[in-house]
C-alpha cells in the first residue's frame, strides 16, 4: 500500500503572504527555467555515478573533461564535478505531472527509496505537487516531484528518463537565507513561497526554484544537515540568463539577470 504524507515541513508555507520586504517581484519569471546545475561530488563516486544516471535510469550521460559526469535531463544539464571530501547537495527532477505514478514505478525498479520501498509518496497540498526522494551514489538526496498542471502529454505505458522534464529544484545552502533572497531578488528572481528569516524559501516559479536553505535545518525526508558546498545554477531568467553560484562558506554570488 502507498503511503502517502501531508507535508508540513518547509515545502508546505503555502501561498500565504510573504513577509515584508520580500514580496514578489512585478517582474513575472514565466520563463524561469534551469538550464545548468553544477555540483561538486566525491572524486570516487564518478564511475558509480556514470553507472547510476546512464544504465540504471537510462540518462544520457557523458564524462566531462574534469573526470566528472555530465547529466542531461530533459533540456537541462547535470553536471557532477570531481571534489575532495564527501559532498552532497538537494536537487529535484521534474516529472509530467499525469505521469507520476509511472515514473515512481521507473525509479523503484532502479533504486530504493528514502523511507523504504515504493514510498512514503509525500503530498505537498500547497503546491499541488508530489514526490519521491532517493538517494544517488554520491549522498545527494534526489526527488522525483510533479506538479498539477505543469507537463501533462498525456503520455501512457511504462515510463522511460528521456520523459523527464527538467531540473525542478536546486539547493542552495546560505548562511544568510534573507540576504540571499534579497540578492536574487535584485537580480529579478523572486521568493514565491517560503519565509526567509525562518530559514528556508523558493525563488523563481513554480516548478522552477531554487530553494535557499540555512545551515540549520534538515535536508527532507532526512535527518542529513544541510550543508553549504559549491553548487552553480544557470538559469534563463526575464528574457536573459542568470548565474547563481554557492560556496562551501555559505556565500552566494549572482550575476546577470534583470538590470
Amino acid at each position: 500500500m502507498t503511503e502517502w504524507l501531508k507535508v508540513h515541513d518547509w515545502k508546505s508555507c503555502g501561498r500565504r503572504k510573504l513577509p515584508r520586504g520580500f514580496e514578489s517581484h512585478p517582474l513575472r519569471l514565466d520563463d524561469f527555467e534551469i538550464e545548468t546545475l553544477a555540483l561538486e561530488t566525491s572524486a570516487s563516486a564518478a564511475p558509480e555515478l556514470m553507472e547510476f544516471y546512464g544504465a540504471r535510469l537510462g540518462l544520457e550521460t557523458v564524462s566531462s573533461a574534469d573526470g566528472g559526469v555530465e547529466v542531461a535531463v530533459g533540456g537541462a544539464k547535470l553536471v557532477l564535478h570531481p571534489s575532495a571530501g564527501d559532498p552532497f547537495h538537494h536537487f529535484a527532477l521534474l516529472v509530467p505531472a499525469d505521469r507520476f505514478e509511472a515514473a515512481r514505478a521507473w525509479i523503484t525498479g532502479a533504486t530504493e527509496l528514502l523511507g523504504g520501498g515504493r514510498g512514503p509518496v509525500f503530498e505537498f497540498a500547497a503546491w499541488s505537487a508530489r514526490a519521491v526522494y532517493f538517494t544517488d551514489p554520491a549522498g545527494n538526496i534526489v526527488e522525483l516531484i510533479s506538479h498539477r498542471g505543469v507537463g501533462e502529454p498525456g503520455a501512457g505505458g511504462p515510463f522511460s528518463g528521456d520523459e523527464l522534464l527538467g531540473i525542478s529544484e536546486a539547493g542552495l545552502v546560505v548562511a544568510e537565507p534573507a540576504a540571499a533572497a534579497r540578492l536574487l531578488g535584485v537580480a529579478g528572481v523572486p521568493v514565491w513561497d517560503g519565509d526567509p528569516g525562518a530559514g528556508i524559501a523558493f525563488a523563481g516559479r513554480k516548478g522552477h526554484t531554487l530553494v535557499l536553505s540555512s545551515p540549520e535545518r534538515n535536508w527532507m525526508p532526512t535527518k542529513r544537515r544541510a550543508t553549504p558546498f559549491r553548487t552553480e545554477v544557470t538559469a534563463r531568467a526575464g528574457g536573459g540568463r542568470i548565474v547563481v553560484v554557492g560556496d562551501r562558506e555559505g556565500r552566494l554570488e549572482v550575476a546577470g539577470g534583470r538590470g
